[in-house]
Parts: structure tokens; sequence; C-alpha cells
């Protein structure tokens, strides 16, 4: 009997089709689920959003029903009584309000400048990863014209080295009538302390200070209280313009090598000298890292020069830079080590009466063998140093500023054996 042919409509789908069909559900079910998911997540940042707004316009009301001489931040610039900062949940997201509240300066035509004009409210929501969802902001006008008798401190920080203003630098006023105030400078590295009380001429507490803070920033010695630039009265309608300079600390690496290039491990005696402070210090090993000069830091904006001597040898006096900086904050400085026959100069270092200076750092440099070395004067006021011998080109015997003397130089030819010793004297006023 024939067997029965089937119908091709009979069968049911193959493996490959199966497969084929749920390959292209799949790659429909992912387009879908990315679609929702991007959906679901546009949906809650919109809900974000809408409550940052929210609490943003409700912190710009609040603030305009502040007392005008209370609308500041605590601590800032202007002082008042505002929190500058708090956080508020809402459902399952905590959100960060920020307010700034700054003086406007926007003085009328040949008016004085008083820089406190009006107040100026900035009030920014952000997210968890400082995401900004609202931004408002409002000017409000104080109910009477700005004093024309409050003092105005502008203060500019800069880097002397690269020439650069230091922005995000912290300037805090830190005594007087006012104080504290801080503030953060600029992008040109400029804060302003407006509508500060007048101080009187005189007393330590009554005069204005500022100090400056940096990440990664010293403040130069100099410019920190209480010196002049920094620590001052202030008159009724004065405007007090001045500059805090700061750096990044930097190292030199110092390198001792003799003459083949080898290093030079012995007992050295180095001087690094600037035009106003001079250090030595005693080298073992052949390598230091120097990062002061007597009782100031290492300034890459100073010239210095660095000078090495040991029993019967000297090195040349090597200039120290630092070159790359801000990028480069470390330098290496190489000095050879050659043998020399040595002499001496004694040096006698008295003030304008006549009598003998103890304890005052005098500096050789020159000579034949261009040295820079240096010694300290003992109670007879005599440093006597050790210089290669020779009578051309001459010796500079120089006493730095220090101690409340000033400068004071004089050449001389040096010594023509090695037990020879030439004497210098020099006279050094009152700073």
């Amino acid at each position: 009997m024939p067997r029965k042919r089937r119908n091709r409509d009979d069968e049911g789908f193959t493996i490959v089709e199966v497969m084929v069909a749920m390959s292209v559900f799949a790659i429909l079910a992912t387009a879908f689920a990315s679609t929702l998911s991007g959906s679901l997540r546009s949906l809650s940042l919109s809900r974000q959003r809408t409550t940052a707004e929210q609490l943003a316009s409700s912190q710009v009301e609040e603030m305009r029903r502040v007392e005008y001489d209370d609308l500041g931040t605590v601590g800032g610039n202007p002082p008042g009584t505002v929190t500058p900062t708090k956080t508020v949940t809402s459902g399952n997201q905590t959100l960060t309000v920020t307010t700034r509240i700054t003086y406007v300066n926007d003085r009328a035509p040949s008016a004085k400048e008083t820089g406190a004009d009006y107040k100026a409210v900035v009030v920014t929501v952000t997210a968890a990863g400082a995401t900004v969802l609202a931004k408002e902001q409002t000017l409000v006008a104080p109910p009477n014209q700005a004093s024309q008798t409050d003092g105005l401190i502008k203060v500019q920080v800069v880097d002397p080295a690269s020439v650069a203003a230091v922005p995000g630098a912290t300037v805090a006023l830190g005594t007087g009538p006012d104080a504290p105030i801080s503030d953060t400078t600029d992008a040109a590295g400029n804060v302003a302390f407006a509508s500060l009380t007048p101080t009187p001429s005189s007393g330590t507490t009554s005069t204005y200070s500022l100090t400056a803070t940096a990440p990664g920033y010293q403040t130069v010695p100099s410019d920190l209280p209480p010196a002049a630039a920094v620590k001052f009265a202030l008159a009724a309608g004065q405007t007090v313009s001045t500059t805090i300079r700061m750096y990044k600390p930097v190292t030199m690496n110092l390198r001792l090598v003799d003459a083949a290039g080898a290093p030079f491990t012995a007992a050295t005696t180095v001087a690094v000298s600037s035009s106003t402070e001079t250090q030595t210090m005693t080298v073992t090993g052949g390598s230091a890292a120097v990062t002061s000069v007597g009782s100031s830091p290492l300034l890459p904006n100073v010239q210095y020069s660095v000078g090495a001597t040991a029993t019967g040898l000297f090195s040349a006096a090597t200039p120290l830079s630092f070159t790359g900086y801000p990028n480069v904050l470390a330098t290496t400085v190489t000095v050879v080590m050659r043998p020399y026959t040595a002499g001496k100069i004694q040096a006698t270092v008295k003030n304008s009466a006549g009598s003998n200076l103890n304890g005052i750092t005098v500096v050789i440099t020159g000579g034949p063998a261009s040295i820079l070395v240096s010694g300290v004067t003992n109670t007879s006021g005599q440093a006597t140093i050790s210089v290669p011998i020779g009578t051309s080109p001459v010796y500079t015997i120089t006493v730095p500023p220090q101690s409340s003397y000033a400068s004071a130089s004089t050449t001389k030819a040096g010594p023509t054996g090695s037990t020879s010793t030439v004497a210098v004297s020099l006279t050094v006023a009152s700073a």
C-alpha cells in the first residue's frame, strides 16, 4: 500500500527558524528596555530639576526678606547671618543649596568708589556629584546710599615667579573692627573687602591684617603680618590696594663631583647665596636637598649662586634657577670640586661707631677660580676665609644686609701664597 505523502504545511518550525526568531526578539527587547530606561532617567532628572528650581526660587525670596545689613554669609564677604550651604532631602534625593552673596561695585560717574553699592545673591542647587540642577540670582539695593566714610581694601594675589594671578586663593581679614572676614580670589586673583569700619591710626587690635592660603602655595615671608603691605590702619573713606605674593615651594638637589665627574663624598662646606641672604652648610656623601637659605625658603623668582669648598679644593660659583616653574618644582645643581692652592682673606667688620661686629656673615666671590665662599665674624669682628691664591681677577668681599645693618662691599687682590693673609676692613651702617 503506498505511503501517504505529508503536506509541507503540516511541518513545524525548524530549530534555525526558532533561533532566528529569538534573536530578533532579543534585539527588539533590548532596544525597548534601553529606551524605557532612558525615559525613566529623564523623568527622574526632570523631577530633580523641578524640585531644585523650587528650592532656588524659595531661597532667593528668603534672601530678599533678610535685613540688608544682615545680608551676607557667616564669616564671609560681606559678613552676615546667612548660612552659605545647606542640604535638603526630598523623597529619595539629597540636594545641596549654596548661597553666595557679594558686594557689587557699580558707582555712578564721578562718585567715590565704595565697592559696596549693592549686593548680588546667587543661589545654586546641586545634586550628588556636583551636578548643577538650578541657579537663581537677584540684586538687592541698600535702603540708603553706600557710606562715603567706610573703607575699602582691594587685594590681588599673584605668583611673582610665573607672573600669574592665583585664582581661588582664600584671603582672610584676620584683625580689625569687622574681622573675621574671608573670601576667595577671582580668575584675575582679585578680591575686595568693602564697607569696612575705619580704624584709629595706632594700636595693634585696631589695625586690619591680611593673610592668604591656596592649595600647593605658600606666602612670601615678607608678605606676612606684620609687614606694612598686609597690616595697616584704615582711615575714613580710604581705599587701600595691596598685593600678596604666593609661590609653590621649590627644592634644589645639590650634586658634588670631582674634576673627573665622579661623586665627591668628602665633607664639603657649601654656600648658597642671594642678594639678601647666605646660608652655609656642611654636606657629606656628595649630595643634599636644599629648601631654604638662612631663615627664608628658596624662592623660585630669586637669583641664587652656589659655591663649595673642602680642604685644598674649591668650586666655581654656580647659578641656581628653576627652569620650568611652576610645573617643575625641583632642579639639580652640579658643583665641580677642583684643587687649588689656598691662602686667606681676613675681613674685619665694624659699625659706624668703629665697634667690632660679631656674628656678621661675610661673602667672598670672584678671584682666579670665580668662587663663592662665606664666613661669620667672631667677637673681634673678624672672619678668616680660605680662598685660592692669585691677584687677578680681584675678589669682591661683601656684607649682605642683616641684623639691622645695611650692606657693604669692597674689592681686593687675593693672597699670593699659601701662607699669606690679605686683610680687608668693612664698615656697615645701620639699616
